[in-house]
Parts: structure tokens; C-alpha cells; sequence
């Protein structure tokens, strides 16, 4: 059996990443935390020039159930990360979030060599090592971005 084109691959996966923004968008309603007075969830802050850094209480991270694994170095040079860290933004970007500690997470852009089966190849990105978001990811997108609040 051939194996996909990397084209396919990352056509799939930016079909993957759009629908489930949709799903994210479509279903996300004010949480209890979020309504209660208090402080929120979730947090965004942004510092002039650098990304933003979502920070999630402890309860909010477990309901998401976020995942993350560290990035590799690959033989052919470059990092690996799963392809499920993978997200595009909506001009065509593609990027992952980090974890840099605890409940923090900071998006980090990357330059997609190719996707093999389940492993991406990076040329430019988080290096070796550094946790990045497998499953949640674009939850952590809608939060960073507003995306689906207060529907």
C-alpha cells in the first residue's frame, strides 16, 4: 500500500484542525468557574512582541484532558512532533502549543517538513524536548482566540 503524499497529510490534517474549531466553536458555553464571580478558567496574557500564555486552573485543564509529549530530534535534522500538535491558523499557518510548565501553554510556529503517518518533521520549531500539546489543542486555540465564547 503507498503511504500519502505529504500533501494529503497535511490537507488532513488542517480538514482535522478546521473541524474541530467548528466543534469547539459550536458547543462551548460559559463554564461554572467562569460565571461564578471569580476568577475564570482560563487566562490569557500577552506581553508586547511575544506570544500569548494561556494558563488553565487545574480543573480546567483535566476537563479538557489535555496530553502532551516532547518533541525529538530527527535523523533527517529538524525536530518531530505528533501531527495532532499540529494546528493552521486561519491564514494558512501552522503552529503548536508548548508547555513550557504546569497549567501554561504558549503557541510556537513551526515549519512543516512533512507528515508521515503520525509524526510530523519540522524544520524550524520547539526544539528537542519541549512539551507540546497532543490532544486539546484546539480548545487551547479558541481560548487564546476567543473562539466560541459566549455561545
Amino acid at each position: 500500500m503507498r503511504s500519502p503524499s505529504p500533501r494529503r497529510s497535511v490537507a488532513a490534517a488542517f480538514t482535522i484542525g478546521l473541524t474541530g474549531l467548528a466543534l469547539v466553536s459550536g458547543c462551548s458555553e460559559p463554564s461554572a468557574e467562569a460565571s461564578g464571580g471569580g476568577a475564570g478558567p482560563v487566562s490569557v496574557a500577552t506581553q508586547d512582541g511575544k506570544p500569548p500564555r494561556i494558563t488553565l486552573t487545574p480543573k480546567a485543564a483535566q476537563r479538557l484532558g489535555i496530553r502532551t509529549e516532547p518533541a525529538t530530534s530527527a535523523p533527517q535534522g529538524g525536530t518531530r512532533v505528533p501531527a495532532a500538535a499540529i494546528l493552521y491558523s486561519p491564514d494558512g499557518k501552522t503552529f503548536v502549543y508548548t508547555n513550557p510548565e504546569g497549567n501554561v501553554f504558549v503557541p510556537s510556529p513551526v515549519v512543516v517538513v512533512d507528515i508521515l503517518g503520525d509524526t510530523a518533521r519540522l524544520s524550524s520549531g520547539p526544539v528537542a524536548g519541549t512539551k507540546v500539546v497532543t490532544v486539546a489543542a484546539a480548545e487551547l486555540y479558541g481560548a487564546e482566540t476567543g473562539l466560541g465564547a459566549g455561545h
